[in-house]
């Protein structure tokens, strides 16, 4: 594990600059380094190890987004993150596929301490993964849609946001629920859901989901190994069936529409996240694991270390973490075969592991 932290800020404010410097300095975990241009930006990059690139709108002699995209290909193994306005849109063309530029936004103005808890938090979840797997992590994309989804959206053309066939559709879809949830990243925090259907609705009147009524053609990837495709059903039954459970418990807990009961069905919903986008490159690797070690979440785990250097859980953390979910359920999905148990009977993260290892025990498999 590789506890340290290298992270470059580029931005043409001077002053914001010597403010970081001055209350991030200290903090033990982190090396900081500055730039106010691009050209200074990259040339740190060449020279040093650098993690996370945390850009503002401009940067001197080009823009944020246009630093950070060429940050990618320079360096496709750093995190990158952009401190913008909180109404600012990024120009990315490449974000609704989730293989943009940018990682994960920090909305401006942001105190000092916010600003740390997001990179120690995303720092954390970093060290567990490999230097030589960081590249495939920092650019995996959401889920491919089901067949039938893409089927549906492109064979007609009054498709709109209240279309009560359309929702329970997309609310059985992954890969649909992946990129809609990434795609809408820098809301996710602050949007409440009663129920699966009606996180479905609201992610469609966000907007930018459905494009002249029709599903934007770039979210319209199919995958074509029909093995995939069971995969892809199977995890994501389990993992309805988790977040269903784990969201009557919250539920009974706290009632309403909370904010504990809507990341619970998000923590729910994502916990296998690891695995799918795992499964896309490795399905045959991610099927065997899983077969040899029915009964032992800790051997599969183990198995996975060893195959990708990282295992499903941890993949799973970090890329929630990466789209700007909340904390807690970043945590909860990168802990949820952690059989110890949280120091608070009623959090996240201890209803999320206690129904997962019933629901697990009671289908006599290591899902």
């Amino acid at each position: 594990m590789d506890n340290s932290q290298n992270i470059l800020f580029v931005d043409d404010d001077s002053r914001l600059l010597r403010g970081l410097q001055r209350v991030l300095g200290s903090q033990a975990g982190f090396s900081l380094y500055f730039a106010e241009k691009g050209a200074n930006a990259f040339d740190i990059i060449r020279n040093n190890k650098i993690d996370f690139v945390v850009s503002g709108l401009k940067v001197g002699d080009m823009s944020g987004d246009m630093l950070l995209e060429k940050v990618k290909a320079i360096n496709p193994g750093s995190i990158r993150v952009m401190f913008s306005g909180e109404d600012f849109h990024c120009s990315d063309n490449s974000d609704s596929t989730g293989s943009g530029s940018v990682h994960r936004y920090i909305n401006r103005p942001c105190d000092s301490d916010g600003m740390f808890r997001i990179l120690q938090n995303m720092g954390k979840r970093w060290a567990y993964v490999p230097v030589a797997y960081r590249a495939k992590v920092a650019r995996a994309v959401p889920p491919a849609l089901l067949p039938e989804t893409i089927d549906f959206v492109t064979e007609r053309d009054d498709l709109n946001v209240n279309n009560e066939q359309l929702i329970q559709l997309l609310a059985s879809d992954p890969g649909f629920i992946c990129w809609a949830i990434y795609k809408h990243r820098r809301r996710m925090e602050h949007m409440r859901f009663s129920s699966l259907p009606d996180m479905v609705s609201q992610l469609l009147q966000e907007g930018s989901v459905l494009h002249n009524g029709d599903m934007n053609s770039q979210v319209l990837r199919r995958y074509t190994d029909s093995g995939l495709i069971r995969y892809q059903r199977h995890i994501f039954s389990h993992s309805l069936a988790v977040a269903n459970l784990a969201f009557d418990i919250a539920m009974g807990i706290v009632g309403g529409n909370s904010v504990l009961v809507s990341q619970t069905l998000l923590a729910g919903l994502l916990h296998d996240i690891g695995k799918l986008i795992l499964a896309e490159q490795y399905l045959q690797q991610v099927q065997a694991v899983s077969q040899n070690a029915v009964f032992d979440d800790i051997v599969a785990l183990n198995n996975e270390q060893k195959l990708f250097g990282i295992d499903h859980c941890q993949f799973g953390g970090m890329l929630c973490s990466l789209w700007g979910l909340p904390d807690a359920v970043s945590d909860a999905i990168a802990d949820h075969h952690d059989k110890r148990k949280s120091k608070q009977e009623n959090d996240l993260g201890t209803i999320l592991k206690d129904v997962h290892s019933r629901i697990t025990e009671g289908a006599c498999v290591c899902v």
